[in-house]
């Protein structure tokens, strides 16, 4: 039996959008935001948000794109209607049909730099920064548990998941 997600795209003006990540959880979520010059990849701090990210964790997504009259373009995905009532969001809801669950590995193996978790790359001349995750040993490469949302056998959107250390062999 195919599954269903669904999605919810709409605006919200600053107040809105502030409510919004006070309701959901944050707990175990993710923050990837960027910019023209930069990428930033952490465990969720509403303090490190840019114009652009995305918010995720098992149970959702959020994009959200700052707009310039201050208000934010928002698209949450997820394959629990539940979500969107607890999120207060009552727009019409589309559904997307899912793939299966995957792997998208990150650049570089974790190494221990003055306490701190780092990821090492020789392609990249800098080191990467991750979110912290449960498990990290030297060498460890981390995976984003992806998701796609189909309609007619495309893929239309990619939803993240979360993060965990890749285990080889476990796919």
């Amino acid at each position: 039996m195919q599954q269903t997600g669904y999605i919810i795209r709409t605006k919200l003006t600053s107040s809105e959008f502030d409510c919004l990540l006070k309701s959901v959880s944050v707990l175990n979520s993710y923050l990837l935001t960027q910019q023209a010059d930069s990428i930033k990849f952490t465990n969720f701090d509403q303090g490190k948000m840019l114009k652009t990210g995305r918010i995720f964790n098992s149970d959702y997504e959020i994009r959200y794109e700052r707009l310039k009259d201050g208000s934010y373009d928002i698209m949450v995905f997820s394959e629990q209607k539940s979500i969107f009532e607890e999120l207060k969001l009552s727009e019409t809801l589309q559904e997307y049909d899912l793939s299966k669950e995957d792997d998208i590995f990150l650049w570089g193996k974790a190494k221990r730099i003055k306490d701190q978790w780092r990821f090492i790359e020789v392609q990249i001349p800098q080191i990467l920064e991750y979110p912290c995750v449960d498990g990290l040993g030297d060498d460890d490469e981390l995976v984003i548990k992806a998701i796609d949302y189909k309609r007619d056998e495309l893929s239309c959107f990619t939803r993240f998941k979360g993060v965990e250390v890749y285990v080889p062999g476990s796919r």
